[in-house]
């Protein structure tokens, strides 16, 4: 499944506004947000994630520091890494929040991926039963937006930083997202607010159907 091209001269536009916010996951469910920060001129990645539950509350951060060689490698190394620790702790019944499209893009377009860190992140996600992966805009990912740029200004890269307890940086971020309350408005079409709020899990599942099949097939031609 591929995401949809909007022509102006086809599609009628309409307009609507839209509260931004930190949306809680369902009861007994644990929401992951990611979000990585790029410096060209050093290509350095800074990336930071967020485990939070139904009610808001933290369960543990992450941040990471690393090299990179551009903006869309960073926020696939921060999913791969919030993947990983989801693996680890084991936290099973998560959704993933993201305020990268091009991520979305990535994970529900047809065509096999040559690009290790995708398959990886394809393999990761397949251990966590295919979860739910949605956007959000930069306002309502937050936090994790936060803990990216904190980790900017110390970089040390390889290490990956656990927070079991939030930061002081990120306190209010986190009061504001458990009320609740609106962190920005923004006024959009409605045909690309479907575009940037698709959600991957069947596209995923299509995806890994052919990424799958193409592996066991060069698999089997090694043999």
């Amino acid at each position: 499944m591929q995401l949809p091209i909007i022509s102006e001269k086809a599609v009628p536009w309409s307009y609507s506004q839209i509260n931004i916010h930190w949306e809680r996951p369902p009861l007994n469910k644990i929401k992951l947000n990611i979000d990585g920060a790029f410096l060209k001129d050093k290509l350095h990645a800074d990336i930071g994630g967020v485990y939070r539950n139904s009610t808001g509350n933290w369960i543990m951060g992450f941040t990471r520091s690393c090299y990179s060689y551009s903006s869309m490698q960073a926020e696939l190394l921060a999913l791969e890494e919030g993947l990983k620790i989801a693996v680890e702790m084991p936290f099973v019944e998560i959704e993933i929040e993201a305020d990268s499209t091009d991520i979305l893009k990535m994970l529900s377009e047809e065509n096999v991926s040559t690009n290790a860190r995708l398959l990886n992140c394809g393999s990761l996600m397949r251990q966590l039963k295919s979860p739910l992966m949605r956007h959000n805009f930069r306002e309502g990912n937050a936090v994790a937006d936060c803990l990216a740029k904190e980790a900017v200004k110390n970089f040390k890269p390889g290490k990956c930083y656990h927070h079991a307890w939030p930061p002081l940086f990120v306190e209010a971020i986190l009061e504001k997202d458990m009320q609740g309350l609106c962190l920005g408005i923004k006024k959009l079409s409605t045909n690309v607010r479907k575009c940037i709020t698709i959600q991957c899990k069947a596209a995923y599942h299509e995806r890994m159907f052919h990424l799958v099949g193409a592996r066991m097939t060069k698999n089997r031609q090694i043999d």
